[in-house]
């Protein structure tokens, strides 16, 4: 069903361990589940997209960074071809996941040195809109970051429509929102006129804690700045699909609350069909 451009959604959150990787995966599955032509890119050096997916980073074929490369290489020299050699169509990797295919990019530990690299270029920043301009045929492009506000993050921010903020509903996690907040805002008037936000997606909700249950609270006061999804509950469900690679619906058979994190990711799923029928 792929439409003329792709809708571009970056998962962001400096802060570790708030299911950035997980909410891709997740979305990349249920999106392409539906219908929609996915195209997945690991965009963090640690690869647990990669991983999740069951490749190895370091044996990896082509990943991400060989097409940065090639895109460095090309517009540094100015050569007079009409678009880089290497781009993201000789590098996608077909994905089974399930009962569910999409396409992937791969990362590897490599990609790291593009935080270093990309601060010395000039026009750093956009280097990763430049590599999606060069795709087409899909419906949505889900970016994977890794967790720091690094030059690579900033590429994904550059590059995407919209963002989303998987965050654990905890203290430090919530507090540092407003760090993410105000460098979404710096890349919106410096870089990207286009990037807004798609929301935030608490996770790990206990609804007997009642920390947590204040936490929500709390995450609640932004609610005029962004959007604030349903929360995920904490469950082993996630981690089950992971492993088993089972379907939905079986996995809802076996586990009650699969249903209630079902649940929560459709309604970001839900936003982003909307989005991509305009």
């Amino acid at each position: 069903m792929a439409s003329s451009e792709a809708l571009k959604v970056a998962i962001a959150n400096q802060k570790g361990g708030t299911g950035k990787t997980t909410t891709a995966l997740i979305l990349s599955y249920l999106l392409s589940r539906r219908g929609c032509d996915v195209l997945a890119i690991d965009l963090d050096p640690q690869s647990s997209f990669t991983l999740a997916l069951g490749y190895d980073p370091d044996e990896v074929d082509k990943s991400v960074t060989d097409v940065f490369s090639e895109y460095v290489a090309f517009y540094d020299k100015r050569l007079k071809r009409e678009k880089p050699e290497l781009t993201i169509e000789y590098v996608k990797e077909r994905v089974n996941f399930m009962d569910a295919k999409f396409d992937f990019v791969p990362s590897n530990p490599r990609l790291e040195a593009y935080n270093l690299q990309l601060g010395a270029m000039v026009g750093g920043e956009r280097l990763l809109h430049r590599v999606l301009d060069d795709v087409e045929g899909y419906d949505v492009v889900i970016i994977d970051t890794q967790p720091t506000l690094s030059k690579l993050v900033i590429n994904a921010l550059v590059a995407a429509d919209k963002i989303l903020a998987p965050v654990e509903l905890s203290y430090l996690s919530i507090g540092g929102l407003t760090l993410l907040m105000s460098t979404v805002a710096d890349v919106k008037e410096l870089y990207n006129r286009n990037l807004s936000w798609l929301g935030i997606l608490p996770v790990k909700y206990e609804k007997r804690s009642v920390i947590v249950r204040e936490n929500m609270e709390r995450l609640k006061v932004l609610e005029e700045h962004v959007k604030i999804y349903p929360p995920v509950p904490k469950s082993v469900a996630l981690e089950r699909l992971l492993i088993e690679r089972i379907s939905i619906e079986d996995l809802v058979k076996k586990l009650k609350s699969a249903k209630e994190v079902l649940y929560a990711y459709e309604n970001v799923v839900r936003d982003v069909e909307e989005l991509i029928r305009g």
